[in-house]
């Protein structure tokens, strides 16, 4: 009976701080620029690395920064 409730306890708490670990992600990603967000797209998927080893002066960081500048306006009715 205890070993049962221990290990419900350590299940709660595992699940508890997944979903705290989800929600600062969620809090993170809303505040990178769209600059940020392709960048970390590009760096998991490998484009950054081809794109380096083809043009290694391919200004990324000015692109990135324009990018981080730019936003979405949105008109609603």
């Amino acid at each position: 009976m205890e070993i049962v409730l221990i290990t419900n306890g350590l299940n709660n708490l595992k699940r508890n701080k997944m979903k705290k670990q989800k929600q600062e992600f969620i809090e993170y990603w809303a505040e990178l620029g769209w600059g940020d967000r392709l960048e970390w797209l590009f760096r998991k998927t490998g484009i950054k690395w081809i794109v380096k080893n083809i043009n290694p002066n391919c200004n990324c960081d000015i692109r990135k920064h324009k990018l981080n500048e730019f936003e979405i306006k949105i008109k609603r009715k």
